[in-house]
């Protein structure tokens, strides 16, 4: 098995259609903590409520595969590859996902890659989106960003899949961000 890494980024459509948000991010979530590491797909996606962001690690069949149901998905848009090819060994153990709000130390992480307003992709070459994701994936779950809505009686709470450090056995805590 040759092993190959994406760099990638769309919209987030989820309200744009309507849709509720914490059900549909956690759906989200639940697909590639379950489908991707019984595919051999390792990496880590980070979301707001603007973008979805990812990289994919893995079999290039399979990462294929998974490109084009991310491309068919109506709640992402402009699907864009910023970079795509062979890899010597993966640097993600398991897949991630994190929520890319603000945080003191997230705003930090995206001062230290030029971004002043947020996650913006569009203003990313792939080298620093791969450096920032793997930043957000090392993160314990307190240093990262809640989602900014509130936690009232139509909020929902989502537990966003542990996040393991380079390598290390033990499981961080699980972050827990609110949505509507």
């Amino acid at each position: 098995m040759y092993l190959h890494r994406l760099v990638y980024y769309s919209e987030n459509k989820i309200r744009d259609l309507g849709l509720p948000l914490a059900k549909e991010l956690k759906a989200i979530v639940l697909s590639g903590q379950k489908n991707n590491p019984a595919a051999g797909i390792t990496g880590v996606l980070a979301f707001n409520d603007q973008y979805f962001v990812g990289v994919i690690e893995g079999d290039r069949r399979r990462l294929s595969s998974l490109l084009m149901r991310i491309a068919r998905d109506k709640r992402a848009a402009n699907l864009t590859v910023l970079s795509a090819g062979e890899i010597d060994e993966r640097r993600f153990d398991d897949w991630t996902s994190v929520y890319a709000g603000h945080s003191e130390t997230v705003d930090r992480l995206y001062l230290r890659f030029g971004l002043t307003q947020g996650l913006d992709p569009g203003r990313m070459s792939a080298d620093s989106l791969f450096a920032l994701l793997d930043a957000l994936s090392r993160l314990e779950a307190g240093q990262l960003a809640r989602h900014p809505t509130s936690a009232t009686e139509h909020g929902e709470v989502i537990k966003v899949t542990t996040v393991f450090a380079g390598g290390s056995q033990e499981p961080r805590k699980p972050l827990e961000t609110v949505a509507r």
